[in-house]
C-alpha cells in the first residue's frame, strides 16, 4: 500500500521533474521584483535586501501548487525553480512558482507531511 509520504514525493518528482526547487523571493525574477513593487536597478544584493526585507505571509488560494499539484484550498508561498544543467544568467532560466504549505516545508527543510492530498 502506498503511503501519504510516497504519494507526496511522488507528486513532486511528477511536477518538478528535473528541476531543483528554492523557497522564497529572487532579485533575479522579474515577476518578484513587480509583485513587490520593486524597482530593477541591476544591483542584486540591494535589489535582495529590498526582497528580504518584506515577509512572505504566503496568500490564501485554491490555485494549483506548482511543487506537487495539490488543488486543495491554502496558504501559496513563493519559490523558484530551474534546470540543475542551466547556468542561472537570466530570467529566462527561472521559473517563478507558488507552491503549498507541505512543498514549501519540504523544499526548504526536507520536511514531509503526515497526511497528504
Amino acid at each position: 500500500m502506498t503511503t501519504d509520504t510516497q504519494k507526496f514525493e511522488a507528486a513532486i518528482a511528477h511536477h518538478c521533474d528535473g528541476l531543483h526547487i528554492a523557497t522564497g523571493t529572487a532579485a533575479c525574477c522579474s515577476e518578484c521584483l513587480s509583485e513587490n513593487d520593486i524597482e530593477d536597478t541591476g544591483d542584486i544584493d540591494a535589489m535582495q535586501e529590498e526582497l528580504y526585507a518584506i515577509p512572505d505571509e504566503g496568500n490564501f488560494s485554491s490555485a494549483q501548487c506548482d511543487s506537487c499539484g495539490s488543488n486543495l484550498a491554502g496558504d501559496r508561498h513563493t519559490a523558484h525553480g530551474w534546470r540543475q544543467e542551466e547556468k542561472l544568467d537570466s530570467d529566462s532560466n527561472l521559473y517563478h512558482l507558488t507552491i503549498c504549505v507541505d512543498c514549501l516545508l519540504f523544499h526548504a527543510n526536507g520536511d514531509l507531511p503526515e497526511t497528504w492530498q
